[in-house]
């Protein structure tokens, strides 16, 4: 028996076809056969029990067993590829300077037609070097760059490489391993461990010292599903994976080839959650659907107007499993969809252009394509979903309705009820437990028994498996959230008025930019739209994201969009109380006081008068007997009694009586 390392398939996501060595629970197993979108079962490794498990419960293995015969043994551990670890990804993408980005975008382009070539061969290998002017190697290693991320970002230059001490294979190990590969690929389908077998009797007949196993090992990961699959017989079903379909976008061949994206204003009206009262704004709600089946996979509601944080948000959530969404909100039902997409097609708005959602995508290999102007049929299927949200909002309290038969006395404000959490749950109830379980007349059946045959097959058609999960889903989420740059200060961080602190912030107080000393260094900050309880900091020395927390617990957990209606509405309830005659007669009054004031001291510097001392009544001495310079209008003198004893009944306190002395005590 040899050890072989599970490596995750590019960008990041666990395969799930028949066969693949996966982890549950801490123990290594292999996928035996897929029963449902729900059910899988599995073998363990060691002792060969079998299980049956959810999907989405399983993880990827450091290390698996593949049948073999023999151990081979490492002859020079320094010819060794560096391990996908040393390769992971350590880096916030929006740290990444765009010249760094538009340069790793470049080198992406020119390896992407060897990645998807299915008879890529050494000698097209060459031809992409010498077109770069470049050796075939370094073409390589800009694969196995790519390969062992899954992202663009692997291949910015400095950031990610082989350790100190290692070296590159030399073109004679290239090119015996290029020739095993080739033969790897017949419709024989020998084991990886063969090949290393195969390869090291080739390297000793030709003299040559053996690479590492774990070199051959990461070489078969780098061939693309596609390659492999058209290679060992199954081209038709990798065409109809892999290959696009001229005339049919954005219907799509296959589940998760097509998601439509787009926004709508709902017909409602909400309350907030502390105070009840009704929200002036009306909700939004970004929605994304599958063409293929037309399933919904992801959304985002908000009271905030669309933008790309929006559009984000509900494309990382659609490739997210959903059933941790289903428990926290407390509804029934099922919702198996998750997995990688390929393309995302939008509408051409200034919200779907943003630098944070293209960067994001192009990190995913997500191809993001815009729906030319003036042409609705290319989004047909999501404007009739976002039509049918707003037809069952017209049946509960609160709608703001279309039709021109509702009394023009109908108050959706009055008549509002629904908070942002509780209409979001209805939504989510609705698209589990009704749309998705009701027949589509676009093909007779339900939109989730179309995601089924498309992903299992029937007798009719083979299915193409179960998407891959995405294994890294902080790094997925992040990428796809905003972010603020802010200074760190004594008393943490603000945002958006809020404070968060972390003692991890502590070292970076007051730190100075280290291009502009004299500036405060700005650090990139990412924060959730559906919550104002954490904030995320990207420590740019130790390469990781950190949670911080807000400041402030009493705050109930609430979206960014519901605390600035909260902070208006307070604004808003605090101009009630301003009295806005006190105030204009203030500031009427100040200017003539100064003006006045201006008046006696230029009269005075040049001696046309003398000071005078203030009046017994407490008049300003300079003031005419009768007049007031600083009244807008005629002043009112109200003379005070005074009681027997000389104490002003104006003066309610006793400190300020004078003292008198008492005859009748004796000492």
């Amino acid at each position: 028996m040899s050890v072989a390392r599970s490596l995750l398939t590019p960008g990041g996501y666990l395969e799930l076809a028949q066969g693949a060595f996966v982890s549950f629970r801490g123990k290594a197993c292999k996928i035996r056969r897929v029963m449902s979108l729900d059910s899988v079962v599995i073998q363990y490794v060691d002792g060969g029990e079998t299980d049956r498990v959810h999907p989405i419960e399983l993880r990827p293995v450091e290390e698996a067993v593949v049948e073999s015969a023999m151990q081979p043994t490492p002859v020079d551990e320094g010819d060794a590829e560096v391990s996908p670890d040393a390769k992971s990804d350590k880096r916030d993408i929006n740290d990444i300077s765009d010249a760094e980005w538009e340069e790793a975008k470049a080198l992406y382009e020119v390896i992407k037609p060897l990645l998807e070539n299915p008879k890529r061969t050494r000698a097209d290998v060459v031809a992409v070097a010498t077109a770069r002017g470049v050796q075939a190697s370094t073409v390589y290693r800009w694969m196995g760059d790519y390969g062992s991320t899954g992202h663009v970002s692997g291949l910015i230059k400095g950031k990610r490489g082989r350790k100190k001490g290692t070296r590159l294979l030399t073109p004679e190990q290239e090119a015996i391993i290029d020739e095993a590969l080739e033969e790897f690929l017949d419709p024989q389908a020998i084991t990886p461990a063969t090949l290393i077998e195969d390869l090291n009797g080739r390297f000793d007949d030709a003299g040559i010292v053996r690479p590492h196993p774990n070199t051959i090992r990461n070489r078969v990961v780098d061939i693309p599903l596609k390659r492999k699959m058209s290679a060992r017989g199954n081209k038709e079903l990798a065409k109809q994976r892999f290959d696009p379909t001229p005339g049919k976008f954005p219907d799509g061949t296959f589940p998760l080839e097509c998601i439509q994206i787009d926004h709508v204003r709902l017909d409602m009206k909400v309350v907030d959650a502390e105070t009840r009262q009704p929200i002036e704004k009306r909700p939004w709600l970004t929605l994304a659907i599958d063409s293929y089946s037309r399933m919904i996979v992801g959304y985002f509601l908000s009271l905030m107007s669309p933008s790309a944080f929006g559009a984000g948000v509900a494309l990382y959530m659609g490739m997210m499993p959903k059933r941790d969404l289903l428990t926290t909100l407390d509804l029934p039902g099922r919702w198996p969809v998750f997995g990688k997409f390929r393309k995302v097609f939008a509408d051409n708005a200034k919200e779907f252009k943003g630098t944070v959602l293209q960067r994001a995508c192009e990190e995913h290999q997500i191809d993001l394509q815009l729906r030319p102007v003036k042409t609705p049929r290319y989004g047909a299927y999501i404007e009739a979903m976002v039509g049918n949200v707003n037809k069952q909002l017209h049946k509960k309290r609160g709608t703001t309705h279309r039709s021109p038969d509702v009394s023009p006395d109908y108050d959706s404000s009055e008549k509002s009820a629904f908070t942002l959490a509780a209409l979001e749950c209805d939504i989510v109830d609705w698209i589990v437990n009704s749309y998705q379980v009701d027949r589509h007349s676009a093909f007779n059946t339900t939109p989730l028994h179309k995601w089924e045959q498309g992903l299992l097959g029937d007798s009719r058609m083979p299915g193409v498996g179960l998407p891959p999960i995405p294994m890294n889903p902080e790094k997925l989420r992040l990428d796809f959230l905003p972010f603020e740059r802010r200074a760190v200060h004594p008393y943490g961080v603000e945002l958006g008025s809020l404070m968060f602190y972390h003692e991890v912030l502590n070292r970076w107080i007051g730190a100075a930019d280290p291009g502009i000393p004299k500036e405060k260094r700005k650090f990139i900050f990412h924060y959730d739209p559906r919550t104002i309880r954490k904030i995320w900091f990207w420590d740019p020395e130790v390469k990781q994201h950190y949670e911080i927390p807000l400041k402030d617990t009493t705050w109930p957990d609430i979206s960014w969009s519901e605390f600035d209606e909260y902070r208006k509405a307070m604004i808003k309830q605090g101009h009630q109380h301003v009295d806005e005659a006190a105030i204009k007669g203030y500031v009427q009054r100040s200017k003539i006081r100064e003006q006045h004031e201006v008046e006696q001291t230029q009269a005075f510097r040049k001696g046309k008068t003398k000071p005078a001392n203030r009046s017994a009544q407490g008049k300003p001495a300079n003031t005419a007997p009768g007049s007031n310079h600083y009244a807008a209008t005629p002043a009112t003198t109200i003379q005070t009694p005074v009681n027997d004893v000389g104490y002003n009944n104006q003066h309610d306190d006793l400190f300020s009586t004078p003292a008198q002395p008492f005859a009748d005590i004796e000492i």
